[in-house]
């Protein structure tokens, strides 16, 4: 299941699912981007961020993406216009079982398993993540730093397909 996959139809897919019409999303920038990468992996990313997007939102979920590809790496800035997050909080969100509970949302659900998976599942595609908010009722930014298809090494592809293959056990 490794392959180039197109950054841009991951996140479409997810807004669809998530049900964010589209005139409350964007892709923009360099929407050719190509990763190789897991298609089920990476739909788990954007699908956690999309669910936190919408669930952390007090009205309609707003959501951008900006793709930003050169030879070495793309870089993908996922934002909300959500509640935000509170510089101490930003530290602890991808820790296992780590929630923020939020007065004006206080029956959000999920187990506090969501972003610390997305970061192990980037990891393992030998990228980055990192969260960036200016508080309560700013939005939230999440930076996904990954290898370009062509940047991609041997030895990271090999652990790619190595996760996979247990992944389909």
């Amino acid at each position: 299941n490794a392959a180039n996959i197109l950054v841009k139809e991951l996140i479409n897919e997810s807004c669809e699912k998530f049900r964010v019409t589209k005139d409350n999303f964007l892709v923009s920038g360099d929407v050719s981007c190509e990763i190789v990468a897991s298609k089920d992996a990476l739909k788990i990313v954007f699908d956690n961020l999309v669910d936190n997007a919408v669930k952390y939102s007090t009205g309609q979920a707003k959501i951008s993406a900006s793709l930003i590809c050169n030879s070495k790496k793309v870089t993908i800035l996922f934002t909300d216009l959500g509640i935000g997050i509170v510089a101490n909080e930003q530290k602890k969100i991808f820790n296992k079982f780590y929630r923020i509970y939020n007065k004006e949302i206080p029956n959000v659900k999920g187990t506090g398993l969501g972003l610390y998976r997305v970061r192990e599942i980037i990891k393992a595609h030998g990228g980055k993540i990192s969260v960036s908010s200016e508080g309560t009722s700013k939005g939230t930014t999440f930076k996904i730093e990954l290898p370009a298809h062509k940047a991609i090494s041997k030895r990271q592809l090999k652990r790619l397909l190595k996760t996979e293959k247990q992944n389909q056990v």
